[in-house]
């Protein structure tokens, strides 16, 4: 079972570096070969509600100018920074808010 390969330094004529980047198979890939199309049916979702809400917010310029500096920073958009902002404020009030509550029932 000693096949002999070629040299690595030679390229299978067929192979994409071989031609450039000119090679073109020579039939396009065919994803939906098996596929038994005339039994699609439309998907429709009527219990599908968005998970999130579009809200209009006033701030002074300075701040955003703020946020916008401090969630380049991080590489992400600012938008989302705000949110990461938001959760994590929220998360810690609702941690405090537990204890709280835990403290006076016992």
């Amino acid at each position: 079972m000693n096949k002999k390969h070629p040299p690595n330094n030679v390229t299978h004529p067929e192979h994409p570096d071989a031609l450039g980047s000119r090679f073109v198979p020579d039939e396009p890939a065919d994803s939906t070969r098996g596929l038994n199309l005339t039994a699609m049916r439309r998907a429709s979702f009527p219990q599908l509600r968005p998970s999130s809400a579009t809200i209009s917010l006033r701030m002074p310029i300075w701040m955003l100018h703020e946020i916008k500096r401090l969630a380049n920073q991080r590489d992400v958009p600012y938008q989302s920074f705000i949110k990461m902002v938001l959760a994590e404020q929220l998360g810690r009030k609702g941690k405090s808010q537990t204890r709280r509550a835990s403290g006076a029932a016992a």
